[in-house]
């Protein structure tokens, strides 16, 4: 994203909504669409466009209208020049329609590869193993001193049924 584009944001209810958004949007104005992120929960989509400011305003505008009469909008924003910080968050893995350039890719591949610490594997689960009985024990002894009245009362009912 250039230094001097903003960032248009439409999340729309519903997948076909989504795409008659971006699809209001990006014919309505000079804006690049950027794709389309699922939500999590409510069949909800985000729309990610970008361009001039103005540019920008119109396309959300123009893409809250045609969705009006379907399952609609939900919410939309602006942001005019958004800070360098906040890329990873736009242009994310989970951005259906978006893929980084080579270069970067590459990039991040050796990037990963030279700061990766070399473990031993078998040292690592041995601690894993090691962690995990400790924590069902703790657990088990805190379930134990918390509810010693339920479990009375639990094996009082046992009791009572098995004389029935």
């Amino acid at each position: 994203m250039n230094r001097g584009e903003a960032l248009g944001l439409i999340e729309a209810i519903g997948l076909a909504t989504a795409i008659e958004a971006a699809d209001a949007a990006v014919k309505s104005a000079n804006v690049r669409l950027i794709g389309y992120e699922v939500c999590k929960g409510d069949g909800m989509s985000t729309i990610k466009v970008v361009g001039d400011v103005g540019a920008v305003k119109a396309a959300v505008e123009a893409a809250t209208a045609a969705c009006a009469k379907g399952r609609g909008v939900w919410g939309t924003k602006v942001i005019a020049r958004p800070s360098e910080e906040i890329e990873k968050l736009i242009y994310n893995s989970q951005t259906v329609g978006y893929t980084p350039p080579e270069e970067t890719r590459a990039e991040i591949q050796l990037e990963v590869h030279e700061n990766m610490p070399k473990v031993d594997v078998e040292q690592q689960k041995a601690v894993f193993k090691k962690r995990q009985k400790k924590s069902s024990k703790l657990t088990l002894k805190m379930m134990r001193k918390k509810m010693p009245k339920k479990r009375l009362l639990i094996s009082k009912l046992k009791k009572a049924r098995k004389k029935k």
